[in-house]
């Protein structure tokens, strides 16, 4: 399959919420703890959490605290996402996303939107494993400093994919 590299606009959140994001993480545990009737949901309850997620991709888009890429087929459909920023924990903001500027946020875009939560959500859910996923970041890093960290990633699989690597056991990188 060929696919191309570039950097992610605030523009492409929409199809990367519906081609790459959600459809990656759909059935994985964090969704699942996110919206556990997931199953039984609605058309509309599904178009909403979609929403949800592209705005809260515009929110990370916008703010370029992280450096962001998109793998897109030819015809520019996203097949998948990543981003990462570097932690830097002496400093009050992190510099390597923000072009070297320490200290200064970058200018908006646009205001923030995702202020609010699909009705679908087990916010309880949510915020325990949020909070436990945190507690385990801070574990490992410790004190470490100018740590690199993923942030974002999602890539679209499809049936022979997910095959494949059931099949072999070597994780989608080897796909």
């Amino acid at each position: 399959m060929s696919f191309t590299l570039s950097e992610v606009d605030v523009s492409d959140a929409e199809s990367i919420a519906q081609h790459a994001e959600v459809p990656a993480m759909q059935n994985g545990p964090l969704y699942r703890t996110m919206f556990p009737r997931s199953d039984t949901i609605t058309d509309t309850q599904r178009e909403e959490i979609i929403r949800w997620y592209v705005e809260m991709l515009e929110d990370a888009f916008q703010d370029r605290w992280e450096s962001l890429l998109k793998a897109c087929t030819v015809d520019g459909t996203p097949i998948g996402f990543c981003g990462w920023t570097i932690m830097e924990r002496n400093r009050e903001h992190q510099v390597e996303a923000n072009d070297g500027r320490a200290n200064e946020r970058p200018k908006k875009e646009k205001r923030k939107k995702a202020t609010w939560v699909p009705e679908a959500i087990d916010i309880d859910g949510w915020t325990a494993v949020s909070k436990a996923l945190r507690t385990e970041r801070d574990r490992v890093l410790k004190d470490l400093d100018n740590i690199c960290r993923l942030t974002f990633m999602a890539r679209q699989i499809d049936i022979d994919d997910a095959h494949m690597y059931l099949r072999h056991r070597r994780g989608f990188g080897y796909i």
